[in-house]
């Protein structure tokens, strides 16, 4: 089930309101709402594909895959990019121990920087992808400014190599 016409199943929800259970009342109602009942087997390995029906769970190996590719091919820009996002955590899941949570995202947003040709393009691209993963919890395109900024000069260095 997505949530939000976005890429958030209701799982994901889940997940993010155990960790920030004071603050996500308002999910975890959310989460039961799009029928999302507690995990079975919750492990931290956030193998979701036993709770999820399978075409979610063929696009997330299909995303997955393709995101592997993208890091064993850009390894640094990957690295780079996942890093800024968790570092300026746009949306608030950096809980200093994840620093992963931004690889999907860094994923999706790297593909797209040659369509970039200034700072705010990566700005408006990097929303675009927040908005597509997390609905409305993307919020204002403002809020991306710090990233699009770093991410903006990353890739003209990037560029700039032979």
């Amino acid at each position: 089930m997505l949530f939000g016409g976005g890429r958030v199943t209701a799982n994901v929800i889940w997940q993010i309101s155990m960790r920030q259970l004071p603050t996500t009342i308002p999910l975890l109602v959310l989460a039961v709402i799009l029928g999302c009942a507690e995990p079975k087997h919750m492990t931290d390995s956030d193998d979701q594909r036993e709770w999820l029906d399978d075409k979610t769970a063929s696009w997330i190996e299909k995303e997955r895959s393709s995101r592997e590719k993208l890091r064993a091919e850009y390894s640094d820009l990957f690295a780079s990019v996942s890093a800024i996002l968790f570092e300026c955590d746009p949306i608030g899941i950096n809980f200093d121990d994840n620093t992963d949570e931004y690889d999907a995202e860094a994923g999706s947003i790297i593909p797209r920087l040659r369509e970039c040709s200034s700072e705010d393009d990566v700005r408006r691209v990097i929303h675009e992808e927040f908005t597509e993963w997390f609905s409305e919890t993307a919020g204002e395109e403002s809020r991306y400014t710090e990233c699009a900024r770093r991410i903006w000069a990353l890739w003209q260095t990037q560029q700039q190599r032979p």
